[in-house]
């Protein structure tokens, strides 16, 4: 990992999904996302909707930092940037 953006569920994701963190082609971030979805279909369906957005239970963050555009998820990626999906917290 570190030449190409990384993808990394959060444990709690992964206890549902079963899987781990890859190296993914991009950017943008939804050519990323999109493309871990290839190494670990399952988690697809616990992250986006059948619009393809983000469901509102998930949080998405690129290099620390909430993506700007949850519909577009056109946040731009270096080729060491990290991905990191984790679920939404609320009061």
């Amino acid at each position: 990992m570190g030449d190409m953006p990384t993808v990394r569920l959060a444990t709690a994701i992964r206890r549902q999904v079963e899987a781990g963190p890859a190296d993914v082609a991009g950017p943008p971030t939804r050519e990323a996302i999109e493309s871990y979805f290839v190494v670990a279909p399952q988690a697809q369906l616990w992250v986006l909707d059948d619009l393809d957005h983000p469901w509102p239970h998930v949080a998405l963050f690129v290099d620390g930092k909430p993506v700007a555009d949850r519909t577009m998820l056109d946040d731009p990626l270096q080729p060491d940037s990290v991905i990191e999906i984790w679920p939404a917290l609320s009061e």
